[in-house]
């Protein structure tokens, strides 16, 4: 298997493009490239991806272009809350100093989501 491909989807004033190169594996490798309005969904990507293909390695990139309105996402205070309280407590439990910022929080999956 090795090969190339790629695609555009439109959406309102906004567009998709997907490319995706592979090459003959024997395990299944993914490295994923997307666009920072998107960033969250990386697990997401690797998940579909997964459910189709056993082995190859795999180079994906997901890119959002155009205009996005900023209030088509969402903070989802009760996710980031729950994130923030677990890791706090886990650095009270390994009595490590706690660094957690929102702004690295909000990389984690469920936290920002599309309104919609």
């Amino acid at each position: 298997m090795t090969g190339q491909g790629q695609g555009r989807k439109p959406f309102d004033q906004t567009e998709i493009a997907v490319e995706v190169r592979a090459v003959n594996n024997r395990f299944l490798k993914i490295q994923t490239r997307v666009s920072d309005a998107i960033l969250g969904m990386e697990p997401q990507i690797e998940s579909v991806v997964k459910q189709s293909l056993r082995r190859g390695s795999l180079q994906i990139g997901v890119y959002l272009s155009g205009k996005t309105a900023v209030s088509d996402y969402r903070l989802q205070e009760a996710v980031l809350e729950s994130y923030f309280h677990q890791c706090t407590e886990v650095s009270k439990k390994l009595g490590a100093v706690s660094g957690v910022t929102v702004a690295s929080l909000l990389q984690l999956p469920g936290v920002v989501a599309e309104s919609g």
